[in-house]
């Protein structure tokens, strides 16, 4: 059957591959090129690919291998690769959609690796016409203790054994298509945060009456942090966010409301690891292991909210990821 799914442009961030290891943006853009490529009888019109990187810190002949190596023989992708002078993570994604020629706009990130039949998953949710925002599932890919540990206590659910559309409150950024208009209307928000804009957009999203769904069967792997140094530093960026986020909060009161959230944490964190250890394979001995590491990554998180009262800009401006 041809021309059954919808043309679509792909806005890729390579921000994140910097953090990650450069084999699993190989993989994305490998898996990425092999599922257009599969689908290319069905398509309205060949997709467009728009991937933005800060040219203060990667070279664009790296990323431009990647590309041509990986979209071998598909000439008919329009495929553009722009610098985007200090853009961030959100940033470099409003930009992207300002520029995307379809009408429906797929973020995907440069460190997740979908999986198969992903693509054809994730744009079948527009054949209902009511669908204007469509998210897949992100789960962290649980390959050892370290990483089962953030599968089972960081904010990404466990991969889902389900392959249906259901309404939903959130969306994650690295796996989301929007119907484009609709997009530009919101855009992710200016604020002060280093992750958590899409928190904010989801919200205004919902409560001006539209609807976010999100498609189960649409998997991507993340990894969680690449090594000491970006464990330390992305628990200390999610401190900094809290402590701007609760700011904004009625009643705020520090440190006795940071404390409560920390016991919180921990209470929440213990409770999903002990629940849900079998689902990625671990053990008693295991699950200690991966009480710890949420310990220490929490603890870190409180230290960045505290750090971040004093000097509100420092994890910003010395520690972000």
């Amino acid at each position: 059957m041809k021309n059954t799914l919808p043309a679509f442009s792909v806005v890729i961030e390579w921000e994140n591959a910097r953090l990650s290891e450069l084999d699993r943006a190989k993989a994305m853009l490998s898996t990425l090129a092999q599922q257009i490529a599969s689908l290319s009888d069905q398509l309205e019109a060949p997709p467009e690919l728009i991937v933005l990187y800060s040219p203060e810190a990667i070279k664009p002949s790296l990323v431009q291998g990647l590309l041509d190596s990986a979209f071998e023989g598909q000439d008919g992708i329009d495929r553009r690769l722009l610098p985007t002078e200090k853009g961030t993570y959100y940033k470099q994604k409003n930009y992207g959609a300002s520029i995307a020629r379809h009408d429906l706009v797929m973020f995907l990130d440069s460190d997740v690796v979908p999986e198969s039949e992903w693509l054809t998953t994730l744009l079948s949710s527009f054949h209902d016409p009511n669908v204007a925002i469509a998210c897949g599932n992100t789960y962290i890919d649980a390959k050892n203790i370290y990483s089962k540990a953030f599968a089972l206590f960081w904010f990404f659910p466990l991969r889902s054994k389900q392959a249906e559309l259901l309404p939903s409150p959130y969306f994650f950024a690295n796996n989301v298509v929007f119907r484009r208009d609709l997009f530009l209307r919101y855009k992710f928000p200016d604020l002060p945060y280093l992750r958590g804009q899409c928190t904010a957009l989801a919200r205004a999203l919902t409560d001006d009456g539209h609807r976010i769904y999100i498609q189960n069967g649409a998997r991507v792997s993340h990894p969680p942090p690449n090594g000491l140094a970006h464990f330390v530093k992305r628990a200390l960026c999610e401190g900094h966010d809290l402590a701007h986020r609760t700011k904004k909060s009625a009643g705020f009161d520090f440190p006795r409301g940071a404390l409560s959230r920390y016991r919180t944490f921990l209470r929440d964190s213990s409770r999903r690891v002990w629940r849900d250890r079998k689902e990625v394979g671990l053990g008693v001995t295991g699950a200690i292991a991966a009480s710890g590491i949420a310990f220490s990554y929490y603890s870190l998180c409180l230290i960045g909210e505290t750090i971040t009262q004093v000097k509100p800009n420092y994890v910003r401006e010395k520690l972000a990821v």
